[in-house]
């Protein structure tokens, strides 16, 4: 006879190490965007016809995603995630 920890299938099992592991590779990707934004990036909301060397540290993606994230939410969006991030661990 099968154990109820035999029947559950592998996501099921690992359900919160997956989604912990997730939100801190979402975390990281967002606080490292925001943190190497820059205004001379191009992205959705800045165009130009000067082409500036990209200063974000995941390129054209990492721009427009701390632009979108700026423009949201503003300086309080890094704040958010941060805070978001640790009260996921300790809960």
């Amino acid at each position: 006879m099968l154990g109820r920890y035999e029947k559950s299938s592998f996501l099921t099992r690992h359900r919160r190490a997956i989604s912990l592991s997730s939100a801190v590779i979402v975390s990281v990707v967002l606080v490292g965007a925001l943190s190497t934004y820059h205004a001379d990036d191009q992205s959705l909301f800045h165009a130009s016809s000067y082409q500036a060397p990209m200063h974000n540290m995941f390129g054209s993606f990492g721009a427009n995603l701390a632009a979108c994230m700026l423009y949201c939410f503003g300086g309080m969006g890094s704040l958010g995630l941060i805070s978001m991030l640790l009260w996921y661990v300790y809960n």
